[in-house]
């Protein structure tokens, strides 16, 4: 089952079940009135937390990627290029230009049109 999938399915039920809950209250009216909010912004709540739910799953993996990385053994080096070639700019550093993590957590949490 698809990520997006499960974490809409998980802040679904969540929010029903605060619903369940505030409406167990009936008698207070602190509970009626939180019971309502959640039925009238059940929706834009469960994307919400759909959201957070799938900012917390990616920054969970990235974070098990960044340890396994580590854990592995490293490439080889190259061979560092002269002073003078370094210089004249004529070289590229090992590892290139790389966007911050925070470029790939918001492509990542970007919503995604519905199938």
């Amino acid at each position: 089952m698809d990520t997006l999938a499960v974490a809409l399915r998980v802040a679904e039920e969540a929010i029903e079940e605060a619903i369940s809950k505030a409406e167990a209250y009936g008698d207070s009216l602190d509970k009626q009135h939180e019971a309502s909010y959640l039925r009238d912004h059940k929706e834009e709540l469960t994307e919400e937390l759909a959201t957070t739910i799938l900012q917390k799953i990616i920054r969970k993996q990235k974070s098990r990627s960044e340890q396994q990385t580590e854990e592995e053994p490293g490439w080889p080096q190259p061979p560092r290029c002269s002073a003078k070639a370094a210089d004249e700019g004529t070289t590229a550093s090992a590892g290139g230009h790389r966007p911050s993590s925070s470029f790939w957590v918001s492509l990542e949490a970007r919503p995604r049109p519905h199938a």
